[in-house]
């Protein structure tokens, strides 16, 4: 069964501040864990080490999110966990501000590569798609280009995405678990198809 969750209403008020949790993980051959806590994770082990969250809202079907200020990759950003009752932790996410023009895209890379540094061994798939003349991020903001990126992991079946969606100004990067996308009923590719040369996307000029 399908289930819609709004995570937009925990973000847009905090991406303003950095705290000094950090965030990089050891490489790993599997995708097992975000930020180091394992899938299974009890709320309270999050709490504990990150302290009084900014938000702790219950979503549709039984989803609890706490979300702290942070940052990636150098950039403020608002990090997310997401626990199911009968689950624990199951699903992870980070969300950072687009940028301008080429500095939106060099954030984007960085966020590529602090990914494959942690799973060097998966191999991910890409897809974007700019029907502007102009740059891919500003082409986004105005809801005519996407840019998605993922890494699977099939022995275990969780998926880490890193989005640019139409119509943001934000780019996210998620973790989930193989619970929280049966519970969600995700098909394992989240890349659509029918996407453009990337370099050609991302890079249009006037």
């Amino acid at each position: 069964m399908n289930r819609t969750l709004g995570l937009a209403g925990l973000t847009l008020s905090l991406l303003c501040s950095v705290s000094p949790v950090p965030a990089q993980q050891r490489p790993s051959t599997t995708i097992t864990s975000f930020r180091g806590l394992g899938w299974g994770t009890e709320a309270e082990t999050v709490l504990a080490a990150y302290g009084d969250p900014e938000e702790d809202a219950m979503l549709d079907g039984g989803l609890r999110m706490l979300a702290f200020r942070d940052s990636l990759v150098g950039q403020p950003s608002v990090v997310m966990f997401g626990f199911l009752p009968d689950g624990g932790l199951v699903k992870g996410q980070e969300v950072v501000g687009a940028l301008e023009g080429q500095e939106c895209v060099d954030l984007i890379r960085r966020i590529h590569r602090f990914v494959d540094l942690q799973y060097p061994l998966i191999r991910p798939s890409e897809e974007a798609r700019n029907n502007t003349p102009g740059m891919i991020c500003e082409a986004a903001k105005l809801g005519g280009a996407h840019w998605h990126r993922q890494w699977i992991d099939t022995s275990t079946g969780s998926v880490i995405s890193v989005r640019l969606d139409t119509g943001t100004t934000r780019i996210s990067m998620t973790y989930e678990s193989r619970q929280f996308r049966e519970w969600v009923g995700a098909p394992l590719d989240v890349v659509p198809d029918g996407g453009e040369d990337v370099d050609g996307s991302i890079g249009r000029v006037p």
